[in-house]
């Protein structure tokens, strides 16, 4: 009789329970040119995005803006990061990881930066390379592990 107490209680209150896969990790990006050249003097740059506003520049994306931004597998254009970006002043609070430097630049042909699983904030990435700026935007502080190859010109 007890042991049936037991498995009924069991399966009365049995719950299931989210479990953390990783809790951290670190997101790879490896940069190459298309020329297949060595790239010095890269620089980065990482900004926290408002998603709101982020959401309201991927609506009224016409193309006529003179960045180009990729987001979940769709291109769209701004005319400046500051409709989308949290003003340095106020990221005090920051989503960010604060082992992750904010800007910096590229030792050697790879940038790593720590995730913790459960941030999936969008983070905009400036690169800048020959004169060059390319823009990107993803959850790359979020998750256990990602990787990301970035051809420059």
């Amino acid at each position: 009789m007890k042991a049936l107490f037991m498995l009924i209680t069991v399966f009365l209150f049995h719950f299931q329970a989210e479990a953390q896969v990783c809790g951290e990790g670190i997101f790879t990006f490896s940069f190459y040119s298309l020329n297949g050249t060595f790239v010095k003097d890269i620089h980065y740059d990482f900004f926290e995005v408002q998603e709101d506003s982020l959401n309201a520049a991927r609506a009224r994306a016409g193309g006529k803006g003179s960045i180009l931004l990729r987001f979940s597998g769709r291109s769209f254009t701004l005319n400046s990061i500051d409709d989308i970006v949290i003003p340095e002043h106020k990221t005090g609070n920051t989503r960010t990881d604060e082992r992750n430097k904010m800007s910096g630049k590229v030792k050697g042909s790879k940038l790593e930066v720590n995730t913790q699983e459960l941030n999936h904030s969008p983070i905009l990435l400036r690169i800048t390379s020959d004169g060059r700026t390319q823009h990107f935007i993803g959850s790359f502080f979020g998750g256990c592990h990602g990787k990301m190859n970035i051809f420059l010109n």
